[in-house]
């Protein structure tokens, strides 16, 4: 004898099956990006975008928001480089001049995306900024490997997110990626490529106490005279 089988509300499946499909879960990409795990998204209220502009899609304002918690780390980091050759026992004004130059710069680069993120009605959470652990840094050779390192990191996750933002169906932020961020980056890394070898050719080292190629950087490497 088949056991009789309990009744099932093939219409209920039915209408639960198609809901489903018709709000699918949201897409994370496939990505290396800094995301800001915290991130609350507002891009789904057009009221607070800016005058024609599109909310963001919740994944490139949640990248937007990481990445910009990422150059700002990285400003700190150029700024306590600045602070280690200002010591008394380093004193190289020019080079602590050069890497304040560049943090500065990177702020306000930072903050110029914060005012786009904004615009776009996303928003930027607040994050506690780490100490960048380079303070015992007082030759030039390991403070510009460091920060040979930070730009190429850089400029891989900015590279990356103009592609999120091209696939997100996104130009202006891809525009402004490439324009505010990106580009700058590809020209810093090239002028610091010649302040490498010239570093090396002048005979600085990685020891803080062998200074005689430092001070020549110092004082003849055009770049840090501006």
């Amino acid at each position: 004898m088949i056991p009789c089988l309990p009744c099932v509300d093939l219409t209920a499946i039915s209408e639960g099956r198609l809901r489903n499909m018709a709000e699918p879960a949201e897409k994370r990409f496939k990505s290396s990006l800094p995301w800001c795990a915290s991130h609350r998204s507002s891009s789904s209220s057009s009221s607070s975008t800016g005058r024609g502009a599109l909310p963001l899609q919740p994944a490139l304002e949640e990248a937007l928001c990481g990445v910009s918690g990422l150059l700002f780390h990285g400003a700190y980091r150029l700024q306590a480089l600045a602070c280690a050759f200002e010591r008394d026992d380093v004193a190289f004004p020019r080079l602590a001049l050069f890497f304040r130059h560049v943090a500065q710069r990177q702020q306000e680069e930072t903050q110029q995306l914060q005012w786009y993120l904004a615009q776009r009605g996303g928003t930027y959470c607040s994050k506690d900024i780490q100490r960048p652990g380079c303070e015992a840094v007082g030759a030039v050779l390991p403070a510009l490997d460091l920060l040979l390192l930070q730009l190429r990191e850089e400029v891989g996750f900015l590279a990356e997110l103009s592609e999120l933002s091209r696939d997100s169906g996104d130009p202006q932020t891809c525009s402004v990626v490439k324009t505010l961020l990106l580009s700058p980056r590809v020209e810093r890394l090239k002028q610091l490529g010649d302040m490498l070898t010239s570093a090396r050719r002048l005979g600085c080292t990685n020891d803080p106490t062998g200074q005689f190629g430092e001070y020549l950087l110092n004082e003849l490497q055009e770049e840090l005279k501006g």
